[in-house]
């Protein structure tokens, strides 16, 4: 477990997901989905607890095989945000994919920064990738602009990639080296 301090002041406790967690993570997932903001989760293909159960049985799983770091953040026992970093296989396992949610509530308190870089820190050191990449809604700039800020540069941009609210959004592409 870590801990993280928010720019206002909040402590924030960071820590591995187990087994045991598929409840919370469910129903953190039913928040994120329900916000239906820049994300690929959306209310009208809803997540179900089979789902859930299948993603924290994978997760486990590529956590304990070294292929996956991930980390929820919690205030007390709510979850307010996550990140993990897969790492790909063969020829590009020296890079990672990065995904990362923060609740709406908990956003522009510095939390999704700090988290950001924390796991950052540990795909390089745990899994051993030199580099990371994430995909990001075009339309999403305070995202756009957390992820330049750390060190995140554009490398290409997926005309119309997403339909998000009824209207096809470009989907842009960030690539960071370690």
């Amino acid at each position: 477990m870590e801990e993280l301090v928010s720019k206002s002041g909040k402590r924030i406790i960071l820590r591995v997901p187990s087994n045991d967690d598929v409840e919370l993570l469910y129903g953190y997932g039913k928040e994120i989905e329900k916000e239906d903001t820049f994300i690929l989760l959306n209310p009208d293909e809803p997540l179900t607890m089979k789902d859930e159960k299948t993603y924290v049985k994978t997760l486990s799983k590529d956590i304990l095989e070294k292929k996956k770091v991930a980390y929820l953040a919690l205030d007390g026992e709510k979850m307010i945000g996550s990140c993990e970093v897969k790492r790909l296989l063969k020829r590009q396992g020296h890079v990672g994919v990065l995904g990362i949610t923060i609740l709406k509530e908990y956003r522009g308190d510095g939390i999704g920064k700090k988290l950001l870089l924390f796991v950052i820190e540990k795909a390089r050191k745990n899994l051993g990738v030199s580099q990371i990449i994430l995909n990001c809604f075009a339309n999403n700039t305070v995202a756009c602009g957390l992820y330049e800020s750390v060190g995140f540069r554009e490398y290409g941009l997926h005309p119309k990639a997403i339909l998000y609210k009824g209207q096809l959004i470009d989907e842009k592409m960030f690539v960071k080296e370690l």
